[in-house]
């Protein structure tokens, strides 16, 4: 099977069974009981995944040296923190995932291979990767969802703050993990076809339909079905949605056999459902069926220091797909500018804007602000900037149209910015905004851009 592990603890105890069961399944599994040599032999190893058993306050001290050592090249979980205060302190150290012993040694070994195998959790670009507080309470909520795997999940958060991510984490962790993930893109589904899209056809169901197809919902299996935007979704499809999670089963159109519906569900929304709910946009009834178990996740401005490790982490990553001989550092004001910079795009701005970064002639050996020219341009006209909330006159349009007018203009800069580096490709353009196509076409139009 391949992949090297690294693990930490004592030999007769979990670390010592840990590492007997990942042999048998074919890894190289290095087991060390001195922490020293352990991080000595990481140095100078390929490990892909570090395990160290963290029920020991002590060796918290040594957890930091090894988040230090290894930067991003290697996945470190820590294995038995029942404590969330020891959990959290572990993620803080720079640990991804938390294997707790108590659910037993197969469900720590199916985490550890997520992570070991390629396109595993760790070569998400979105992976959450950071210790702040902010973070820290969404691993121990993650975490709590751990054995419930049937519960609807409804992911809440400004876009780009790694909202699919987070379902896929979700996936991976649950006992579902082998079965399909199925992501659909609720601002894309054209709304003739859309009930074809979601729950198939029979053939000859309607013009065109030369076939049977299955749907988005069939597809899921007994899986996960991922509807990313459900905000966006009419108040009709809303209805044919609560159907099928209260029925728990659906036909194909043109067809009279029920399918039973055995997918979690998790939904995921940048609005503010129960406003929407108020203001008439979303179904009272469906609103509370999605509200089993929220998770809100935090924007990039309120987690500190984490831009500065996701900015390294990025970094990294992109100077090994580059072939750079290494990572390049960050001078002091770069991260004085990361710092200070809103992201209002959040983790996929800061993705984009390390990938523009190092699109360079030769490799570097430090980013500096010149690499980054977004962070040395205004972020607002000074005019809307030096409006002070108390000076407004509520019932005074102008700076509220300044404002709007603002937001459209860095908006159109950053299309026509995109469209340049993709080469007046859309398809790559949109990639680059972390948007559809379909969406970049919209704005495009009524921004009169060609």
């Amino acid at each position: 099977m391949g992949g090297r592990i690294l693990i930490v603890g004592k030999r007769d105890g979990r670390a010592g069974s840990l590492s007997a069961a990942l042999l048998e399944r074919g890894y190289q599994a290095d087991l060390f009981e001195d922490a020293s040599l352990a991080l000595e032999k990481l140095a100078h190893g390929s490990h892909s995944v570090v395990v160290v058993e963290g029920d020991d306050r002590e060796r918290y001290a040594t957890l930091e040296s090894y988040g230090r050592a290894f930067g991003s090249s290697a996945s470190l979980l820590v294995m038995g923190c029942a404590e969330f205060e020891l959990a959290r302190r572990a993620i803080q150290c720079g640990a991804v995932d938390v294997l707790v012993a108590e659910e037993g040694m197969s469900s720590c070994i199916e985490r550890i291979e997520a992570w070991a195998r390629p396109g595993g959790p760790k070569d998400d670009p979105l992976t959450l990767i950071g210790g702040s507080p902010a973070i820290a309470q969404l691993h121990e909520q993650i975490a709590r969802l751990d054995g419930h795997d049937d519960t609807t999940i409804t992911l809440l958060g400004e876009t780009g703050t790694g909202k699919s991510c987070v379902a896929r984490l979700l996936h991976e962790r649950s006992r579902r993990a082998r079965e399909p993930f199925v992501t659909v893109d609720c601002t894309t589904l054209a709304h003739t076809l859309v009930e074809s899209e979601l729950f198939g056809h029979e053939k000859g169901a309607f013009s065109g339909a030369v076939q049977t197809r299955r749907g988005w919902v069939e597809e899921a299996g007994a899986g996960t079905l991922f509807l990313d935007e459900i905000g966006e979704l009419s108040l009709d499809l809303q209805t044919k949605l609560l159907s099928l999670l209260e029925a728990k089963e659906f036909s194909r159109v043109g067809g009279r056999k029920r399918i039973p519906f055995r997918a979690r569900v998790i939904a995921a929304t940048n609005r503010n459902l129960a406003e929407e709910v108020a203001r008439g946009r979303f179904r009272r009834d469906l609103y509370y069926r999605l509200d089993v178990f929220t998770i809100e996740l935090p924007p990039l401005r309120k987690r500190g220091r984490d831009v500065i490790t996701l900015t390294r982490h990025f970094a990294s990553r992109r100077a090994e797909q580059l072939g750079w001989p290494g990572a390049p550092e960050i001078d002091e004001a770069l991260e004085a500018a990361l710092l200070a910079h809103p992201f209002e795009g959040n983790v996929r701005e800061l993705r984009n804007m390390v990938e523009r970064a190092m699109m360079l002639p030769r490799p570097v050996d430090l980013l500096t602000l010149e690499h980054f020219p977004a962070l040395t341009r205004t972020t607002r006209p000074s005019h809307v900037a030096r409006i002070a909330p108390d000076s407004v006159d509520r019932g005074s349009e102008p700076p509220l149209r300044q404002i709007r007018e603002a937001a459209e203009e860095r908006e159109v800069e950053a299309i026509t910015e995109s469209l340049t580096l993709a080469g007046g490709n859309v398809s790559q353009a949109a990639r680059l905004l972390g948007i559809s196509r379909h969406r970049l076409y919209r704005r495009m139009q009524k921004f009169g851009l060609r």
